[in-house]
């Protein structure tokens, strides 16, 4: 046997394995007990990195099994579950992580169907049809590579050991401290594998948000005259895919300013969050600046629907004499922006 032939016998099983235990997890159900904040965390062997599990579908919404990677991805979870629901849900997609979830047919993609088909799988009915994706910060969703592969099998092997005694007692996945969680340990006894329990602490320190403002522009911005008018200010992913066909498409996010009484855009700006989101998040007090500066606008206030964004642009309220205000929706903002991604996705 050839080394690719070698390479294809050894794909073909860890992809077949992954199915098989993903099948195993339909038919478990463990959405019906275990909710998206039971997490329990896996060691992985190879790499001697951490992913957390996490279930999803407790309500009967969209079931899927999601291992958030590392302390970022971790980090990631939390900060989504803070969220207030007109706040920036879609961020949850920038956190590094890869997932497991069960769909109708319509939902996969060409490459999905011929993976499946290559491996002699059948499957029939609604929400029966697993399908697999790769998250990292600034890309969209994306096919598993082979280590990414054998990473989510092992996550679903131990979910497949922890659901059913998390069925008998879910305090298992309830420590006393925040910052505890169980973890699966592997350890090599002989020829085996055997895996074994152990608490462990992870200290999630905040976000590091570290704003880089042009002294020069702020100052230039600080001696404009104060208008009465108010912006709305807002970034969200963008419905646009970037980069060559056939390789993970760049996702970036689009910085808006919006006159409020006019509609009139200010500025607008596609920001990268492949650094990270704290990375990318740091870049909008400066971002902001410079429309402010290109536009000759020092408005009264500016009205934002994120908590972040709030904290984010405060030290620009103080100094600029800008209010900040939290609203739970940005009617002129939104009524640009849709106008804008109609335009992208006719391009």
């Amino acid at each position: 046997m050839s080394g690719k032939d070698n390479n294809t016998s050894m794909t073909s099983e860890a992809w077949c394995r992954l199915y098989g235990l993903a099948e195993k997890i339909r038919d478990l159900t463990p959405w019906r007990w275990m909710q998206e904040n039971h997490i329990f965390g896996v060691k992985f062997p190879k790499t001697n990195t951490f992913g957390f599990v996490s279930v999803m579908g407790t309500m009967g919404e969209h079931r899927a099994v999601t291992v958030y990677l590392g302390i970022d991805g971790l980090r990631g979870f939390w900060h989504a579950e803070s969220l207030e629901p007109v706040e920036d849900s879609a961020s949850i997609f920038h956190v590094p992580q890869l997932m497991a979830s069960f769909e109708d047919r319509n939902r996969l993609d060409t490459g999905d169907i011929e993976q499946i088909q290559r491996l002699g799988l059948r499957y029939r009915g609604k929400e029966a049809w697993p399908l697999f994706r790769s998250y990292r910060p600034g890309y969209h969703p994306w096919f598993l590579t082979l280590d990414e592969v054998e990473m989510l099998g092992i996550a679903l092997e131990q979910l497949l050991v922890i659901a059913p005694r998390a069925r008998n007692n879910i305090s298992l996945l309830e420590p006393d401290d925040e910052d505890s969680y169980l973890v699966r340990i592997s350890q090599a006894s002989g020829n085996r594998i055997i895996w074994k329990d152990r608490q462990m602490t992870f200290k999630l320190e905040p976000f590091q948000i570290k704003p880089d403002l042009d002294r020069d522009l702020f100052g230039k911005v600080a001696a404009l005259e104060q208008s009465d008018s108010e912006l709305d200010l807002d970034c969200i992913p963008a419905p646009v895919l970037i980069g060559p066909e056939g390789t993970r498409p760049r996702w970036p996010h689009l910085l808006m300013a919006v006159e409020v009484e006019s509609g009139l855009i200010v500025g607008s700006e596609f920001l990268a969050a492949s650094a990270g989101l704290p990375a990318m998040w740091s870049e909008i007090p400066g971002k902001l600046l410079s429309m402010l500066s290109k536009s000759s606008i020092r408005p009264t206030r500016i009205r934002v629907r994120s908590a972040l964004y709030h904290d984010i642009l405060k030290p620009l309220s103080n100094a600029l004499k800008v209010d900040i205000a939290k609203r739970s929706a940005l009617p002129a903002l939104e009524e640009a922006r849709e106008s804008l991604f109609k335009f992208l996705k006719h391009r």
